[in-house]
């Protein structure tokens, strides 16, 4: 269960407050099986087309940096002729 609060501190550190865990372990065997629901995560295993809020946020702020980034190393290569 270590990896578990592992988990859940990285997700509380990232802004996610509401997290679901679901003890499946069977009583029988001595394995921890656990199932997280963390409302608000986007997911592409399901719906590769459509993002969700942060994941187009984060999408959008990547390509302004390499738009950035080309557009100086465009510069760069003028300003050596």
């Amino acid at each position: 269960m270590l990896d578990l609060h592992w988990m859940l501190e990285r997700l509380q550190s990232n802004g996610i407050d509401s997290v679901v865990v679901v003890d499946l372990s069977p009583g029988w065997l001595p394995v921890s099986v656990v199932r997280v629901i963390v409302p608000g995560i986007e997911s592409w295993a399901i719906d590769r087309g459509r993002l969700g809020q942060r994941a187009a946020r984060v999408w959008r702020e990547n390509i302004s940096l390499l738009g950035k980034a080309i557009v100086t190393v465009q510069e760069s290569r003028e300003n050596a002729r």
